[in-house]
């Protein structure tokens, strides 16, 4: 896989770019689904000049599918347990916090109780 360099003056722009992107995405209009893709393209431009960005969009070389299907597989780990990490804390309310077991449990054990739990955990 070829290494592409990363043009750091026009970094910051790149990433105000994006966020022009995504605020333009969530606005109600014709276009909003537009925004992403153009913004992003820019950015990208920017980032790491056209050819940079014409050999990201050729095709892959031959074993490719091994590593899409980890990066795959890596992306659902995460989100799940991103997705575990919100339902336990219930993060979507804030109010949640002082009431939720999970997080007076945590408060109030002590180390002793903590190493014998991630002892028991580890095994």
């Amino acid at each position: 896989m070829e290494q592409l360099s990363v043009r750091e003056k026009n970094i910051l722009p790149a990433v105000i770019l994006i966020i022009i992107g995504v605020i333009g995405a969530v606005t109600s209009s014709e276009f909003n689904w537009l925004s992403t893709v153009v913004f992003g393209s820019i950015s990208l431009i920017l980032a790491f000049g056209y050819n940079g960005l014409k050999s990201m969009l050729r095709p892959m070389t031959k074993p490719f599918v091994v590593k899409l299907l980890v990066l795959l597989l890596l992306s659902f780990c995460i989100k799940g347990m991103l997705i575990a990490m919100i339902t336990i804390f219930n993060i979507t309310d804030i109010n949640s916090f002082v009431t939720n077991p999970a997080v007076s449990e945590a408060k109030q054990s002590t180390l002793s109780n903590n190493l014998v739990a991630s002892r028991i955990l580890c095994k």
